[in-house]
């Protein structure tokens, strides 16, 4: 198991962080990179500019001789027990997520939001790791919108709805 959770931890504090160690994860399963976090327009985050308006850009595009696709990359403390449904989940805000989805319906290229879920001191809580699915699978899948401790309004899904991808181990061998 994963020796030094402390500093993977202090690792994945920025955004930054998780995003290039995600796609750090790609490169080693035969993709490349071309990384859309690295760019700051004008305080905002990256864009992308369509013939049909401005879109939040996902964090980042791979590709391969058969596969390309947008990747969006979350870093999270863990997944959030919902009371009501009594499952976990986990979830993005809501305006970022209109704007994925709208990029894969109307692109050739699938849009997959990818989370790197901490691990919890929790009974029952889902393992650590990578998980995510395309836009397009999530869907569909949706569990509730809500609002989160700041306000804002968000989109959640539950821990059934993700692809488990990695451990934090296959993550960390990837930096």
């Amino acid at each position: 198991s994963f020796l030094n959770m402390a500093s993977f931890a202090e690792c994945l504090k920025t955004s930054v962080a998780g995003e290039a160690l995600i796609a750090r994860w790609f490169i080693r399963q035969g993709y490349s990179v071309l990384p859309a976090y690295e760019v700051n327009t004008r305080g905002k985050g990256p864009r992308l500019f369509t013939p049909n308006g401005e879109l939040i850009a996902p964090d980042m595009f791979i590709f391969n001789d058969s596969t390309a696709a947008w990747i969006e990359a979350k870093n999270k403390t863990g997944f959030t027990w919902h009371r009501v449904s009594r499952t976990w989940q986990t979830g993005i805000d809501y305006h970022c997520w209109t704007d994925y989805l709208r990029l894969e319906m109307s692109d050739s290229w699938d849009v997959w939001i990818m989370f790197i879920q901490m691990p919890m001191d929790e009974p029952g809580a889902p393992p650590p790791g990578l998980y995510g699915n395309s836009a397009r699978a999530l869907s569909s899948s949706i569990h509730h919108r809500g609002r989160n401790e700041k306000g804002a309004a968000m989109v959640y899904w539950t821990v059934d709805s993700l692809q488990f991808h990695a451990t934090l181990d296959e993550l960390h061998c990837a930096s």
